[in-house]
C-alpha cells in the first residue's frame, strides 16, 4: 500500500445569546405572557453527518427544558417543569419552531416572590440537554430525567440512509437564560433559548486511490472496505457529553462516491474505540482483483495540527497505551494502492520526516518482477543487511546479506526471499563510513562501536505506504532503507582577541594559541548498538579525549578582530551524557583553562540542550580565551547532509 494521509477537524463551541422582538418588551404587566422560542445550531467543525453540514428541512430535534433557581438548582412544578420540547427545522434548514406554543410562564406558578415563580430574581430556563436522531431510533430508550440513551452503529452500513440513521446529534447543558422583560429591545435573555447541537458519533472516511501498477481506467466497482473491531453499542449521556461503550465488531463501510481511480467509503462508529500501533485496522477486498490489509501505524497516532492524535484520547494501562476515538471527529485516511516489484532501496541522509503511512498487503497470485535503480551511491559501497521476522524480542543475530553497489546497481551476496504471503519482517542495515564518505559493510562486531568510528545505521523509511521502522508484510513494492549517523561529532575552536595596533601583547587580553592542546575528561570510549532502533548504550571505562600535538603556528588564523584555531575537528564520539565532563585547554606556555561542559558557563545558539551528545548531531564548542576570562559558546547542528539511493533486489523465490 502507498502513502496514506489523514486529516482531523477541531471542535468549536457554539453559544448564542438569546433575543426577543421589541413587541415583547413593551408591556410590564405581569399578566402578559412572554412567548418562548428556540434557536438551534449545528457545529460545522466536527462533521460526521452523512448528508450535509446543516439540518434537513422538517428534521425533528429534542430539547429538555428546565426551570432553575439562582443556584442553578432544578425547580420542579408538578408536570410543568422540566419537560421535553419537540422542535421542527424550517425550510431554511436553520430556523426551528416548537410543535406547541410555549410561554415562559408555562414553567412557573407565578405568585410574586414564591420560589416556584420563574420571574423571581436569579431564576431562569435552560436547555438541560438536546438530541437529534436523524431518522434513527435509540437502542435503549431515553431516560428524560438523566438524558441517557443507548445507540447502536449497524455492522453493515451499505447505504446512505443507514449511515445517516446511525448518526446522532446531541447538546450538553447550556447556561440558563433569566426571565427578562426589560424596556429596551437591546437587552438579551428575553424569550429565546439557544441549543447548539454537535455530533455524538465518530466517523471514519477511507478514500482509496489507484496508484502504480493500476490501469488508467481502474475503478473500485466491486471493492469493499471493512473496519475492524469498532465500538458499535454505546450509552450516551447528553448533559455531560459523555459516552461509554465496549461492544466491538467489524463494520462494513458504505461506498459514498466512486470515480475512475478513486472511491470513498464512510461509516459511523461509537466513540471510545481503542486504536493501538500495529493492531488490525481495515481490510480492502477486491481492489481490481487484489486484497489489502492495513494496520494502525504510529504516524496515524501522532499529534499536531490536523493529525489524528489531536482528536484521540490517550488511554494508559499497566499493559499498554492506546488511543480512543472521540465524539464529533471524522477520521479521514487517503490510501494509495500500488502493484510493484519487490526491491530494497537505500539512501543516505541525516533525518527523514515521518508521514502518515501504513502496511498495504497485496495477496500474491503471480511471480513478481524485480526492479533496479542506479542513482545515489558510489561504486564500491557496501553495507550489511538484516531481514528478521517480526517478533517482540527483536533478535537479529547474524546479518542476512552483504549488499554491494558496483556503479550500476545493487547486488546481494546472499539472495533474500519472502517465505510466504503473510509473515512480516523488519529490515535493518549498518555500515562504517570513511573520511572520504565511502560505505563499508562486513562489520566484524555489528553490535559494538568505538570512538572515532562513523557508524551508519538504516531502517525502513517512511515511504511507499509504510511508517518509519515498521515491519513489512510480503509485498510487490520497494523496501526503502534510510541511513543516518548514530554517533555524535565534536569540534572545539579556540579564539582570542587580536592585540590592538601599536600595543604590546602584555597589555591586552590576547593569549598565544600556538602550541595549545585540549582534552575532554570522563568520556565513554565505546558503546553497544541496538540493531533494531540504532540506539547506543555507552560502555567501557571513561577516559579523556586528548590532542597529542599542540596547535601549529600556521593553524592560527586571523578572523575579524580575533585569532582563531581549531583545537579539535570533527571527532566522532559515542552519544552520552556530558555530566562530569571537563574541557581542559593547555596553552603552549603551560597556562591551563578548565570548563565544565554541563554547566551554565556554556551558552547555546539555538534551543537544543547541551547536557548530552545526541546521535546524528555535530557539536561545535567555541571557546574565547582572554587573560582575565574565558567564555564558551556551544552550537548544535545537523551532520553534514549526504544523500543518495540505490535498490537492493529481494528476489522472489
Amino acid at each position: 500500500m502507498k502513502t496514506l494521509k489523514y486529516s482531523i477537524v477541531s471542535l468549536s463551541a457554539l453559544m448564542l445569546l438569546a433575543s426577543c422582538s421589541s413587541d415583547d418588551l413593551t408591556n410590564e404587566n405581569a399578566s402578559d405572557r412572554l412567548a418562548l422560542s428556540f434557536d438551534a445550531s449545528l457545529s460545522s467543525a466536527q462533521v460526521t453527518r452523512a448528508t450535509a453540514n446543516s439540518f434537513d428541512t422538517g428534521e425533528t430535534l429534542y430539547t429538555f427544558v428546565q426551570h432553575v433557581d439562582a443556584d442553578d438548582q432544578l425547580v420542579s412544578i408538578d408536570d410543568r417543569s422540566p419537560r421535553m420540547v419537540t422542535l421542527t427545522v424550517g425550510s431554511d434548514k436553520t430556523s426551528v419552531t416548537s410543535t406547541e406554543d410555549l410561554y415562559w410562564d408555562d414553567f412557573s406558578l407565578g405568585g410574586g416572590d414564591d420560589d416556584t415563580n420563574l420571574r423571581k430574581s436569579g431564576h431562569g430556563l435552560r436547555s438541560y440537554y438536546g438530541y437529534g436522531y436523524n431518522g434513527g431510533t435509540p437502542s435503549t430508550a431515553l431516560v428524560d430525567s438523566t438524558g441517557v440513551l443507548g445507540w447502536t452503529a449497524p455492522t453493515t452500513q451499505n447505504s446512505a440512509e443507514i449511515v445517516q440513521h446511525a448518526d446522532l446529534l446531541w447538546s450538553s447543558t447550556q447556561p440558563k437564560v433569566a426571565y427578562n422583560r426589560g424596556a429596551s429591545s437591546a437587552e438579551s435573555g428575553t424569550g429565546t433559548l439557544s441549543v447548539p447541537y454537535t455530533h455524538a458519533m465518530s466517523e471514519f472516511t477511507i478514500e482509496l486511490v489507484a496508484g502504480d501498477g493500476f490501469t488508467s481506467n481502474t475503478t473500485f466497482a466491486n471493492t469493499t472496505v471493512t473496519l475492524h473491531q469498532m465500538n458499535t453499542v454505546g450509552s450516551f449521556t447528553a448533559p455531560s457529553a459523555t459516552v461509554s461503550g465496549s461492544t466491538e465488531a467489524d463494520i462494513t463501510m458504505y461506498k459514498s462516491s466512486m470515480t475512475t481511480g478513486r472511491s470513498t467509503f464512510v461509516a459511523m462508529t461509537v466513540p471510545g474505540t481503542d486504536l493501538a500501533k500495529d493492531e488490525s485496522f481495515i481490510t480492502i477486498t477486491d481492489a481490481d482483483g487484489n486484497n489489502y490489509h492495513l494496520n494502525v501505524t504510529q504516524a496515524m497516532l501522532s499529534t499536531g495540527e490536523s493529525n489524528w492524535g489531536s482528536g484521540l484520547a490517550t488511554v494508559t494501562t499497566e499493559s499498554a497505551t492506546t488511543y480512543a476515538t472521540q465524539p464529533g471527529y471524522n477520521y479521514h485516511l487517503t490510501v494509495t494502492l500500488a502493484k510493484q516489484g519487490i526491491t530494497a532501496e537505500a539512501s543516505l541522509a541525516d533525518w527523514q520526516t515521518v508521514t502518515a503511512t501504513g502496511d498495504g498487503v497485496i495477496d500474491f497470485s503471480a511471480d513478481v518482477t524485480t526492479q533496479n535503480a542506479t542513482e545515489g551511491l558510489t561504486s564500491g559501497d557496501t553495507f550489511d543487511l538484516w531481514m528478521v521476522q517480526d517478533a517482540t524480542d527483536y533478535t537479529y543475530g547474524e546479518k542476512s546479506s552483504l549488499v554491494s553497489y558496483d556503479g550500476t546497481g545493487l547486488s546481494l551476496a546472499t539472495p533474500l526471499y519472502w517465505p510466504n504471503g503473510t509473515d512480516k519482517f523488519f529490515f535493518r542495515a549498518q555500515a562504517n563510513r570513511s573520511v572520504e564518505g565511502a560505505l563499508s559493510g562486513n562489520i566484524s562486531e555489528p553490535t559494538t562501536v568505538s570512538q572515532g568510528e562513523d557508524r551508519m545505521w538504516a531502517t525502513t523509511k517512511a515511504a511507499d505506504g509504510y511508517d518509519e521502522g515498521a515491519s513489512l508484510s510480503p509485498r510487490t513494492g520497494n523496501v526503502p532503507l534510510l541511513f543516518s549517523h548514530i554517533m555524535s561529532k565534536i569540534s572545539v575552536v579556540l579564539k582570542t582577541p587580536v592585540a590592538a595596533s601599536g600595543a604590546a601583547d602584555a597589555n591586552t587580553k590576547h593569549v598565544n594559541l600556538e602550541g595549545a592542546t585540549i582534552s575532554i575528561s570522563n568520556v565513554y570510549p565505546s558503546g553497544t548498538v541496538d540493531i533494531h532502533d540504532g540506539s547506543i548504550t555507552p560502555s567501557g571505562t571513561k577516559a579523556a579525549i586528548t590532542t597529542t600535538e599542540g596547535i601549529a603556528a600556521d593553524a592560527v588564523k586571523t578572523e575579524e578582530s580575533y585569532n582563531t584555531a581549531a583545537a579539535l575537528t570533527d571527532y566522532i564520539v559515542v552519544p552520552q551524557s556530558t555530566s562530569a565532563m571537563v574541557l581542559t585547554i593547555t596553552l603552549g606556555d603551560g597556562t591551563v583553562y578548565k570548563i565544565n561542559l554541563n554547566s551554565d558557563a556554556i551558552t547555546l545558539a539555538g534551543s537544543t540542550d547541551l547536557d548530552k551528545w545526541v546521535r546524528g548531531k555535530a557539536y561545535v564548542y567555541t571557546i574565547t580565551l582572554e587573560k582575565e576570562a574565558v567564555t564558551v559558546a556551544g552550537l548544535v547542528k545537523n551532520w553534514e547532509e549526504v544523500t543518495g539511493s540505490g535498490k537492493a533486489i529481494l528476489e522472489w523465490d
